[in-house]
């Protein structure tokens, strides 16, 4: 049909069907961290054209994306709810992989871990 309640399809095999499918009812994305990695492909593009409000992004390895990729998912699912990219950037990406490298400062894993905490703490209702 043209419009389906629900859509299952891969990730290659949706390219061809986005424009009819654009109203489901439903989107379930697995290893959603592979369309939605980069918003210049025409995958990505594809998925924020779907009318969707219900979405589910899923993916077995959350904390080992980049937190940009991290971004990109909870934003296709919750749009706005993190703000800005810029922001997010700013927030969150920055001081987070600032703590990790193994020559961190004391205050910079601090704030790596506090920053990581308030991200997690937010999220966690719909992650």
């Amino acid at each position: 049909t043209k419009d389906p309640r629900i859509l299952l399809v891969s990730h290659e095999g949706f390219l061809k069907v986005a424009d009819e499918v654009a109203k489901a009812d439903m989107v379930v994305i697995d290893e959603a961290h592979t369309p939605l990695k980069n918003e210049a492909t025409k995958k990505y593009g594809a998925f924020l054209k779907m009318k969707s409000l219900r979405r589910v992004a899923l993916t077995g390895t959350p904390i080992a994306n980049h937190l940009d990729e991290y971004f990109n998912m909870i934003d296709y699912v919750r749009p706005g709810i993190l703000g800005k990219r810029s922001g997010f950037e700013k927030n969150y990406i920055l001081p987070i992989t600032g703590g990790m490298a193994s020559n961190s400062t004391a205050r910079a894993v601090r704030l790596s871990d506090d920053r990581s905490r308030e991200l997690y703490t937010f999220l966690h209702p719909f992650v």
